[in-house]
């Protein structure tokens, strides 16, 4: 998903070719944005802005420097069905050269319970290669177009990698990849418990969870009682250097709306202090009244 060029290591005799690589890379991912239609150009300054704002913020980390942004946003329908958008944005810098540019817009329509996926569109820029693929559930099942045009039929239900939904947990070691627009055999297995900060800087503690199968090394964090997501850490294929999500926002505007999706509701709550029971709230102004100077 990520690209490192690592100068860990380099030495005076090799830097050289290294610096000329970096700079051959960065002129032809320039060449091949250049080429991109300005709609593209477009959306892709619409990933940017999107994937700093929403629902759920993450800041993507890797050695301590910060890459990218996560987001999803919900959208309650007129319906009842909910729409889910994510937008992820990562650019990687070598010696002041943008070496790695990646974007990717995926929009989820979902039953009301939440628990059906209806449809989905995403369309990613990787680099220098744009991808879309799209899918939406009919009678015989789910219809999907992949990143090859190839059309398939996805029989039963299909969990999407969008890590939101808890129901990705739940998946029978196939899970639909929302990039490539494949069908994945992969499980995610709970591991331990684990621990995130919050946006307010409280470490909550979390259940774990980490992928085998096809994708491997990605480790997601959820509120052990209620499955909300609220951490993720990867590792790049053929990469040992961990790429962190930090949670930066999270419901911070309370949304009524989402009242009618009883688990994004309770995931909304999440961080909220716990509310003071009415007898403590009586106690409190009991105490108060008896304090020096206070008026009776």
């Amino acid at each position: 998903m990520t690209l490192s060029l690592r100068s860990s290591g380099c030495t005076a005799k090799t830097w050289g070719a290294v610096r000329s690589t970096a700079l051959f890379f960065a002129a032809t991912t320039l060449a091949s944005s250049l080429v991109a239609a300005p709609a593209l150009a477009k959306k892709i300054k619409g990933a940017v802005e999107q994937s700093r704002q929403g629902d759920i913020v993450f800041a993507m980390d890797r050695k301590g420097d910060e890459i990218g942004h996560h987001s999803v946003t919900y959208t309650p329908l007129e319906d009842g069905r909910l729409q889910v958008d994510v937008a992820i944005t990562i650019k990687v810098k070598f010696a002041f050269i943008v070496a790695y540019r990646y974007e990717h817009l995926n929009r989820e329509i979902w039953s009301a319970d939440g628990k059906t996926l209806l449809s989905i569109e995403s369309e990613t820029f990787n680099n220098g290669k744009n991808i879309s693929i799209s899918g939406k559930r009919t009678d015989a099942g789910f219809a999907m177009i992949d990143e090859d045009g190839t059309e398939y039929l996805i029989e039963g239900d299909i969990a999407p990698t969008s890590y939101w939904n808890a129901l990705l947990l739940e998946a029978d070691s196939a899970v639909l990849n929302t990039q490539k627009g494949k069908v994945a055999d992969v499980a995610f297995i709970n591991q331990d418990k684990s621990d995130v900060v919050a946006p307010d800087g409280t470490a909550v503690t979390t259940a774990l969870y980490e992928s085998q199968g096809e994708l491997e090394r990605i480790y997601v964090d959820y509120t052990p009682d209620n499955a909300c997501w609220v951490g993720l850490e990867f590792f790049p294929p053929k990469q040992d250097v961990e790429i962190t999500y930090r949670l930066t926002s999270y419901f911070a505007a309370q949304r009524p709306d989402l009242a009618a999706y009883p688990r994004l509701d309770a995931c909304q709550k999440v961080f909220l202090p716990e509310p003071i029971p009415a007898e403590d709230q009586t106690l409190r102004l009991t105490q108060q009244d008896r304090q020096p100077g206070s008026k009776s």
